[in-house]
């Protein structure tokens, strides 16, 4: 990936504004196989909210203020592209998780939690002391829940600072690496044996006792059962907004989630990926695994492929599908990644057949790989087609037996797979 500010030429594809900023999709051509793309976001105003702010958004999606040229009036956040990046899309996407951020943070705020990185008075105090459960003199105040998380709130002692410890534990475990990032953001630790919960596991978080004066008003002590008793209403919906603009974002291969500080270079284009809560403890990493089966499919078709994954992963059948896995994809080179899994690692490759999957970028450096496994087979089963639509695809013979998705459900697909797997 080349300079993505300076070449030979550099050309303006197109232009989008939403959410306060204009971005530029540019070109920059310095020889015949040296071309870059790059994605320039300027500020159309300044944000004056006390939370989230366009610069946070934009930096947290890998955008770096690299003193652009191409948008020269403005300071400019730029970040590397795919040639085939949807400027449109993405600005839509832009848009929409803009606001779900802003949502998001106002209800972790009247929760004590700040999503951004700026300082101020009553974020001090949220500030980890000791394990946060090990003290002195320990005092249970509060418990409550919700749908999805139940809460405590104790005080204690420890070696004479004072303090309350606000305790969170999912009622569904383990949760998702999307849920486990946003809660690190947020300063939750995990600890595994939690007293509050019958030493089973949670987060939490500790708040410093302070006080100004000799007054009760004096202390910060309304402020943190304040916080606490917010959790019931707006804990999980703050949660909720924030993982839908993950999940908005990401099928333009981006993430507002905590990462390294090596971004990718390259976006994926088209909504071919995103998050979900799943996950499976084995590591695609590891050269030497193998999958059952691994499944390949464009964006259009994830609910088909969650469905499927999610009915083998119950079955204890070893697959791969990307959303199983969360952050552990980041920093890798995704084309030699799923060329390892898709014609090294599977027992058998289920492809969602569609007119998207035939057209996508990614899908076709998939079903590339399948075929050359299917090839080195030599004539083995491997590839199983479920046919989403009727759509021809380069490669694959058209006497290859397939299920018709409209034909089958997704129960009746599973159990045929499984068979197949149990057969070989």
């Amino acid at each position: 990936m080349g300079d993505i500010h300076s070449g030979m030429r550099i050309e303006t594809l197109s232009t989008g504004a939403g959410g306060g900023v204009e971005f530029t999709l540019a070109r920059v051509v310095n020889g015949k196989a040296d071309v870059s793309y790059g994605l320039h976001g300027a500020q159309r105003t300044h944000s004056l909210s006390g939370g989230v702010d366009r610069d946070d958004l934009l930096q947290w999606l890998g955008f770096r203020n690299l003193g652009c040229g191409i948008t020269r009036d403005r300071e400019t956040f730029c970040i590397a592209v795919d040639e085939e990046f949807d400027l449109d899309g993405f600005v839509s996407a832009f848009t929409e998780a803009q606001g779900l951020i802003s949502t998001s943070d106002q209800l972790l705020q009247r929760c004590g939690f700040f999503l951004e990185s700026r300082e101020f008075p009553a974020k001090q105090w949220a500030r980890t002391r000791g394990d946060g459960h090990s003290g002195s003199d320990q005092e249970r105040l509060k418990e409550s829940g919700d749908a999805n998380f139940e809460y405590r709130l104790t005080f204690l002692n420890q070696n004479g600072q004072k303090g309350w410890t606000t305790h969170v534990r999912p009622k569904e475990a383990p949760i998702s690496s999307e849920i486990s990032r946003l809660f690190a953001r947020l300063g939750l630790r995990d600890l595994e044996e939690c007293i509050e919960f019958a030493f089973e596991s949670c987060y939490w978080r500790n708040i410093s006792y302070e006080k100004a004066g000799d007054s009760f008003f004096d202390a910060n002590t309304n402020t943190v059962h304040g916080w606490y008793d917010h959790l019931s209403s707006d804990f999980s919906p703050a949660i909720e907004a924030f993982l839908a603009a993950e999940a908005r974002l990401s099928e333009f291969g981006f993430s507002i989630l905590p990462r390294s500080d090596e971004r990718r270079a390259v976006r994926r284009p088209v909504a071919t990926r995103s998050a979900s809560p799943a996950r499976l403890s084995a590591d695609p990493s590891d050269e030497d695994d193998e999958f059952d089966v691994a499944i390949s499919f464009a964006g259009s078709d994830r609910k088909h492929a969650e469905a499927l994954a999610t009915i083998l992963r119950d079955r204890r059948i070893k697959v791969f599908y990307d959303a199983f896995y969360g952050s552990r994809l980041w920093g890798k080179r995704l084309t030699e990644f799923f060329d390892r899994i898709y014609r090294k690692q599977a027992r058998f490759c289920v492809m969602f057949v569609s007119s998207e999957y035939r057209d996508r970028q990614w899908t076709t450096h998939e079903r590339r790989s399948a075929l050359s496994r299917a090839v080195e087979d030599k004539g083995r089963e491997y590839i199983l087609p479920i046919m989403v639509e009727p759509v021809d695809l380069d490669g694959l013979p058209p006497d290859v037996a397939y299920v018709a998705l409209e034909e089958h459900s997704m129960e009746a697909i599973a159990e045929m797979l499984i068979e197949k797997i149990r057969e070989g």
